[in-house]
């Protein structure tokens, strides 16, 4: 058992601790609040948390979890607990092995969104990775023993979504116990997740293929009888062509000297839009219903934070009655892009498409006189069909 130095743990101290090549093979960071917890570093650069403590005059170390699936602050709590048993007579040991043997999806869940790593993913994916889970998998097998979780049951889950006409919510609810159950599978209370081999059996090609020709479905488009800020964001979508996300997710700080730049986008290439005068008419008349707000586009429950993702596809999902989605948007815009005569290397422009080729590697710059004269010839015509 190594000698303990112990030092006053803080989490960025815990961050920059790794192995050490030519030093021991079992390194140690010891906290001095909690006697006997440590953070283990070893070759494969995996690191851990332990707890060594001396039970019948026998010195004894056990594994608590994973760094960073489980934080300072977590794995602190633990250790207090499993040294509250000792006082009383427990060996941590036994008490430790016992959970992970009855470990449920429940309780993984649990253990999962109280760890760092997943307090440090952005508020929509933790919001929507709890309503997935609270909907469509704890009712179902929330109290069930994870060993005893057959592919067969989350076959069935992800099948009873697509039965229901939800294949979009079926490939989220597959991803997320994906993740849930690697975790798993990372903490070693399962040797294999049940969500291997398991796919969304597409029964339709989706909306993949649907798009808008016609003045009376872009006019109902434009006047969508929804929220105000529902409605921005849908009028955005078919005068931009950019994806859901990119608008929702948009601060003010991202309007700025005639222009609309979005730098997190799904191909990690900046989006950048001039701004012309009906997109300057939707941003008005979001700036004068929410002036306090960061956001463009913010809740429908209150202006401090982005509209979530659920709720927006919700809104959307009822009020055109499951006829569309924001996606198809794009695939209206990109139609009647070619429709004008727009090529295709001026289409990818304004859609920020990145197919990869030579000519795009070597093309630099944001070509805004492009873009607009593209966005203006669109607006035109479409302003034609809605107003």
């Amino acid at each position: 058992m190594p000698v303990l130095t112990k030092i006053n743990l803080t989490p960025s101290r815990v961050d920059q601790f790794r192995f050490k090549v030519g030093g021991p093979k079992q390194q140690f960071l010891w906290d001095s609040q909690v006697p006997g917890l440590g953070l283990e570093a070893v070759v494969s650069g995996r690191r851990s948390w332990v707890l060594s403590y001396r039970i019948v005059g026998k010195k004894k170390r056990i594994t608590l979890g994973a760094f960073p699936a489980i934080d300072l602050d977590v794995a602190r709590e633990e250790g207090k607990d499993l040294l509250r048993s000792l006082r009383n007579g427990v060996d941590p040991a036994a008490l430790k092995k016992a959970p992970e043997k009855a470990q449920t999806v429940k309780s993984l869940h649990d253990r999962y969104i109280s760890g760092r790593y997943f307090r440090s993913r952005s508020p929509d994916f933790q919001a929507n990775f709890k309503s997935t889970m609270r909907r469509y998998v704890l009712p179902d097998i929330g109290d069930q023993l994870l060993e005893s979780v057959q592919r067969a049951q989350i076959k069935s889950i992800i099948d009873d979504l697509v039965e229901a006409g939800k294949e979009g919510m079926a490939q989220g609810t597959l991803t997320h116990l994906r993740i849930l159950f690697a975790y798993g599978v990372d903490e070693e209370f399962i040797e294999y997740a049940p969500t291997e081999r398991v796919k969304v059996k597409r029964t339709t090609s989706g909306r993949r293929t649907l798009w808008f020709d016609n003045e009376d479905d872009l006019k109902a488009i434009w006047n969508l009888a929804a929220p105000i800020q529902v409605r921005s964001i849908v009028r955005w979508c078919l005068l931009t062509g950019c994806r859901r996300d990119e608008a929702r997710m948009s601060p003010w700080s991202s309007i700025s000297d005639d222009r609309w730049t979005v730098s997190e986008t799904k191909n990690r290439r900046a989006l950048v839009l001039p701004l012309t005068e009906p997109m300057e008419m939707v941003l008005e008349e979001c700036r004068a219903t929410y002036p306090k707000s960061e956001w463009v586009f913010p809740a429908t429950t209150g202006w401090k934070k982005a509209i979530p993702r659920g709720s927006l596809d919700y809104i959307v999902r009822e009020s055109s009655k499951g006829k569309w989605s924001l996606h198809v948007l794009r695939h209206t815009v990109e139609t009647w892009l070619a429709d004008l005569g727009v090529s295709e290397e001026h289409r990818n422009l304004v859609l920020n498409h990145w197919t990869g080729r030579m000519s795009e590697r070597y093309r630099h710059g944001h070509q805004i006189e492009t873009k607009k004269a593209v966005l203006e010839l669109w607006h035109s015509k479409l302003m034609e069909m809605v107003l």
